[in-house]
């Protein structure tokens, strides 16, 4: 799989711009604030749907315009391939993949697989569990798309426990009602832990391979995946917990509040790493 062409239509500081990629190694250099990063940011939406430094999709649109448009060439699995991506001010979005409208932003995982490290990528570790958990989340859905489908409806079931849980606390006749969303939310969480202990079994080696060979064989890294629940006791503990979930109006445990820790020789590496450690962590990831 690479990149051949990439057509940025007044998408942030370009008006406009094509640029062709060899099938190797490629570079982009230019002057600070030229749009070097405007480019990779593009790429990775082509291949995530979102972008890595704004969750508003409108703050992407060139100043100049009212909306914006990428179109990505590429070759993979022996043939040529396309990503459109379509934005405009009045937050209608439109994705293409090879000439074809998604529906939904599964459907585009897994046809362009991409890695971006940034600047940004160290609150990975310096920041709380959710930075982590988008880090893996995102990884893992390009890898297995039918991950996306479980964290989409596994987030849409939670939220329809907490607002049960919120109507419960004012009327406790409605915990009647719990046990159909204990379960479904049970069984989609389940499989989403079973993913991430996969993953994070078969990346760790990887991880410290890589920081193993940064550090000049002196430090070793790894990554440990920390669940809040245990696999094949998510729905044990959701019934143990909900009277408590009931008085705070939340889920209290479940993927939603797992975490990942990177650790250096044994040592936390958000407690005790320096800066170079953090950046070396992430970029061995």
């Amino acid at each position: 799989m690479y990149i051949k062409n990439l057509k940025l239509n007044n998408f942030r500081n370009y008006k406009y711009f094509d640029v062709d990629f060899g099938s190797g190694f490629n570079v982009i250099y230019g002057e600070n604030g030229q749009g070097k990063t405007n480019i990779l940011e593009a790429l990775f939406m082509c291949a995530t749907g979102r972008s890595h430094r704004t969750s508003h999709d409108i703050d992407l649109i060139n100043t100049e315009a009212e909306s914006f448009c990428i179109d990505l060439f590429f070759f993979s699995g022996g043939a040529d391939k396309n990503i459109r991506f379509r934005y405009n001010d009045q937050k209608q979005k439109s994705i293409s993949v090879n000439d074809i409208n998604i529906r939904k932003i599964g459907e585009l995982m897994g046809n362009l697989n991409a890695v971006i490290f940034s600047p940004e990528d160290l609150m990975i570790i310096k920041q709380g569990p959710a930075q982590r958990r988008r880090f893996i989340d995102i990884a893992l859905s390009q890898i297995k798309p039918y991950y996306f489908y479980y964290l989409q409806q596994y987030n849409k079931t939670l939220l329809q426990r907490n607002s049960l849980l919120k109507q419960i606390k004012k009327n406790r006749s409605f915990i009647e009602t719990i046990d159909i969303w204990d379960s479904t939310l049970s069984s989609l969480g389940e499989n989403i832990i079973k993913e991430r202990k996969i993953f994070s079994k078969e990346i760790c080696e990887l991880i410290r391979e890589n920081h193993f060979y940064i550090s000049g064989e002196k430090e070793e890294l790894k990554l440990l995946y920390e669940p809040s629940v245990e696999e094949g006791d998510f729905l044990k503990k959701l019934k143990q917990n909900i009277n408590g979930d009931i008085e705070r109006e939340s889920t209290s445990l479940g993927p939603h509040r797992d975490d990942f820790s990177y650790f250096i020789n044994g040592e936390n590496l958000k407690i005790y790493g320096s800066q170079g450690q953090q950046r070396t962590a992430v970029l061995s990831s």
